[in-house]
């Protein structure tokens, strides 16, 4: 018998009065597998619903990994928001999995993907799984969270990296590796995600990789990447191991890249990069209350800081205080509000503030109770 999954998707906050019609925008978990974090964020101006791991209590692993758990939660946003625009997002391994579900979603049905945030999302497949340097992390807890809730956590971050090295990622319109091309169309048919006539379809691809023409006839009929934003840690995870002077996080294998290694992503994607401050591990966590909020005002001002932060930065690049900004960057973002709909969705994206603003979780539409369970937990490195 089919789970039911159904409670595993939430509001996190309801749309203002007067903002009902703005793009709703769903976050999925990161590695731990809870959406707890998405709960201290500001209000986004919107419908905000965050997807928890749904097998988190239980431990039981996805055998098909990310591609599963992503056409699940298509279902899962498809009940919340059966047609339109939508903006989906997420931290760490919640922007992957965000790929993923765009991808399916917009081959299957009216749903239209106009945007997506990744929080310090690294492409997986461009960190080794060995190396001699790279040291694992593991979710350190305050002492009073309850013994079980450690465990779950811990269990869902260890399933989640095997299934992020077992990835075979979606293949977009303009893919350049027949072979992934291949291999995605074989999983694909294997766990029926794509309808027949939205498929790549092995009997259409088998030749690609012989025949590059026709692989790209081909993909032309698939979906490019939505617009994506990339929010990026500015500092490396401490790592304090004396027997291991150059030892660094397995998050930060790839920082000095750019994209965090989506450049090696073989599908054209590129994401608008923004700096955020703090590492991977403490973006969410009461040490950044009161600094960066992202956001857009009808396009003129794209990326700002509260008073007292670090500046106003403009659209054009320049800032009226020692702010810091990048003008390539909040150009690239200009250049993407070419009409209203996607005036609304860099709105979502810039919109979400990053930040614990202590206990105010007034627009969660679950109950207190409901997060307490969860307890509070950050992230450090063993």
């Amino acid at each position: 018998m089919e789970e039911d999954y159904s409670d595993c998707i939430f509001m996190i906050q309801p749309a203002p009065p007067g903002l009902e019609a703005a793009t709703p925008l769903v976050l999925i978990h990161d590695g731990g597998g809870t959406t707890v974090s998405y709960c201290y964020l500001d209000s986004l101006d919107r419908e905000v619903y965050g997807i928890q791991n749904p097998r988190l209590y239980s431990g039981k692993p996805w055998e098909n990994g990310l591609p599963e758990m992503a056409k699940i939660y298509a279902d899962l946003i498809l009940s919340v928001v059966p047609s339109g625009p939508l903006l989906l997002g997420g931290w760490s391994l919640g922007g992957i999995l965000s790929l993923e579900v765009a991808n399916i979603l917009m081959r299957t049905s009216p749903v239209r993907v106009v945007g997506m945030v990744m929080v310090d999302s690294i492409y997986p497949l461009a960190v080794p799984q060995t190396k001699p340097n790279m040291v694992g992390s593991q979710p350190v807890f305050s002492k009073d969270t309850q013994p079980e809730t450690r465990r779950l956590v811990t269990q869902c971050m260890s399933l989640a990296q095997t299934m992020a090295w077992d990835w075979i990622p979606p293949v977009w319109n303009g893919c350049s590796d027949a072979e992934l091309v291949r291999k995605r169309d074989e999983l694909e048919e294997e766990l029926s995600l794509i309808k027949a006539e939205n498929s790549t379809s092995s009997s259409r691809l088998n030749g690609a990789a012989g025949n590059g023409a026709v692989m790209s006839s081909n993909l032309r009929n698939l979906p490019s990447i939505p617009k994506t934003i990339l929010l990026r840690c500015e500092d490396y995870v401490p790592v304090s191991r004396p027997d291991m002077p150059d030892a660094v996080c397995r998050v930060d294998v790839v920082r000095e890249l750019r994209t965090l290694g989506w450049e090696k992503y073989p599908n054209e994607f590129s994401p608008v990069v923004l700096s955020i401050p703090g590492h991977h591990f403490n973006i969410f966590t009461e040490e950044f209350s009161g600094q960066p909020s992202y956001f857009a005002d009808n396009g003129n001002a794209l990326l700002g800081y509260y008073p007292g932060g670090y500046g106003f930065v403009q659209a054009d690049g320049g800032n009226d205080s020692s702010g810091v900004g990048d003008g390539d960057d909040l150009a690239a973002v200009e250049r993407q509000l070419d009409d209203q709909a996607m005036q609304d969705a860099i709105a979502g994206l810039l919109g979400m503030t990053f930040m614990i603003d202590s206990f105010n979780i007034v627009a969660l539409s679950r109950s207190w109770e409901a997060v307490e369970e969860m307890d509070y937990w950050t992230f450090t490195q063993d």
